[in-house]
């Protein structure tokens, strides 16, 4: 998954460095020579700072002191903007991206990294349970492709080998393996017959537990674009 403060810096790093060799916002952005590349880039930025704010939402929740980052947020958005400055006007590297603001979401990047992973209280049970289902499912249904098959198989062994090896849990991303196998589950229930198509959109369902309380997955927020992305990753 892509870790959004990385992502942000790395577009804020392009820009403030178009920006020290003197090139005007506007050039710099593309709004000059390609509109709808700026556009893209401009919805892109939007898209990293909801991210940003959804991971701030989840740590906060999860008892993190993330005020500083919280503190610097709207310092992010005005350098996405390019607020302070028109778009066509020459702009300085040092107040249009703040060295101080730019270090600050490098940071959150490296906490956001050190977190990615984590698992709710009980998560692993309830991961645990899907992952029964998900193999129970496998065993009867032959309604889902063959190449969907082969993904879920291999998913759900690599999470099985994860919880049953202490050598492979401690670097196992169990979010990201939960919020993959509820994609997969989701595209199966496309696939399956009228019978399991809804067993297997109500296992998948129990992967998702609302933030307020930890959350094993975000995987809801993927959405139909999400399984409609897993279900071009794997050929459908």
């Amino acid at each position: 998954m892509i870790n959004a403060a990385y992502a942000l810096y790395d577009i804020f790093l392009e820009w403030r460095e178009a920006a020290a060799a003197g090139v005007v916002a506007n050039d710099a952005r593309g709004w000059n020579a390609d509109p709808m590349v700026a556009t893209t880039k401009m919805l892109e930025t939007s898209a990293l700072l909801t991210a940003i704010d959804r991971a701030l939402s989840e740590m906060e929740a999860d008892g993190l002191n993330v005020y500083v980052s919280r503190e610097s947020f709207p310092q992010w958005g005005r350098m996405a903007a390019n607020a302070g400055t028109t778009w066509g006007q020459q702009s300085d590297p040092g107040a249009a991206f703040p060295s101080a603001a730019m270090g600050q979401l490098q940071m959150l990047g490296t906490l956001i990294e050190a977190t990615k992973g984590r698992i709710a209280p009980g998560g692993l049970d309830r991961l645990s349970a899907v992952v029964d289902e998900a193999i129970g499912l496998l065993e009867e249904d032959q309604t889902i492709s063959a190449e969907l098959r082969y993904y879920l198989v291999k998913l759900v062994r690599e999470i099985r080998d994860a919880m049953e090896d202490e050598t492979l849990a401690g670097g196992f991303d169990y979010a990201s393996a939960a919020e993959r196998l509820w994609v997969a589950m989701q595209a199966a229930a496309g696939q399956a017959d009228e019978e399991r198509s809804p067993r297997w959109r109500d296992a998948a369902a129990k992967l998702i537990v609302p933030a307020v309380t930890g959350a094993i997955t975000h995987a809801a927020t993927l959405g139909y674009d999400g399984v409609a992305a897993a279900l071009g990753q794997l050929g459908q």
